[in-house]
């Protein structure tokens, strides 16, 4: 299982996460809603169908990776500071603020 976290309000449709198993919702300063979630690597394909554009999701599990946006996805190891740079640079280019990129995991 892939833990993850999804703003609710960078949703379509909120009935993605019926698919996963919360774990908690935090609400942030700007009163998004940030849902911690197990999933399996199928659903989060499914969430990622229904991500606005610029917003993205995130999951990790071991020292794996999965940063989901509306039309791309990019998959790496922790380490792999050149994969992380490229997710962030494509972020940038969707009008996603440098300070929202930062991919938080425990």
């Amino acid at each position: 299982m892939w833990k993850g976290i999804v703003i609710e309000e960078s949703l379509l449709d909120q009935t993605a996460l019926w698919e996963t198993q919360l774990l908690k919702i935090n609400v942030l300063d700007n009163g998004w809603h940030a849902h911690m979630v197990l999933c399996e690597k199928e659903t989060i394909k499914k969430i990622q169908t229904k991500l606005k554009p610029k917003f993205y999701a995130h999951y990790w599990k071991d020292n794996s990776v999965i940063i989901t946006f509306s039309k791309k996805t990019f998959e790496f190891e922790t380490s792999d500071s050149k994969k992380r740079e490229q997710a962030i640079a494509f972020g940038e280019q969707q009008g996603i603020p440098i300070e929202q990129l930062d991919f938080p995991t425990d």
